[in-house]
């Protein structure tokens, strides 16, 4: 017993069609919200002489098959040799430890922003969800 059916190759290029935009939109999406967080991590970021502030963005874009990866952070180099405290690179400390704020970042916070320690990952949380809804809408427009 066989079945035949007609039209298989049209729907196999429609779904290949369909893959490739959301891949496309969701990488868009992806890149969108890196600079979000980037962004507001910043924001967050405890300043003194603007230098951590300024260290923060997008360290890397990766591709491989069924992942594609932003890495967001401190870019070390941007903070220059020599920034160390207690034996822990500045950024380190500043994302971990718990410290009292400076006057510019007092200021900086009084300004409206959430300065203090975990301004990383505070900043992925928050967009997090956002993202998640973002990449599910994609989905499901695409493939109505």
């Amino acid at each position: 017993m066989s079945i035949k059916i007609e039209g298989i190759d049209s729907l196999v290029a429609d779904l290949k069609r369909t893959e490739r935009r959301v891949i496309k939109r969701s990488r868009e999406s992806v890149k969108k919200y890196a600079g979000k967080i980037a962004e507001r991590a910043s924001e967050n970021a405890p300043i003194k002489d603007g230098y951590l502030e300024n260290s923060i963005g997008i360290l890397s874009e990766t591709e491989q098959p069924g992942r594609y990866t932003m890495e967001i952070g401190v870019d070390s180099d941007k903070l220059g040799p020599g920034f160390t405290r207690d034996g822990f690179p500045y950024h380190v400390k500043m994302h971990d430890d718990e410290y009292n704020l400076g006057k510019r970042s007092r200021e900086k916070r009084d300004a409206g922003h959430n300065v203090g320690p975990d301004f990383l990952n505070r900043a992925t949380w928050e967009f997090e969800q956002q993202l998640m809804r973002e990449l599910e809408n994609i989905a499901k427009k695409e493939t109505r």
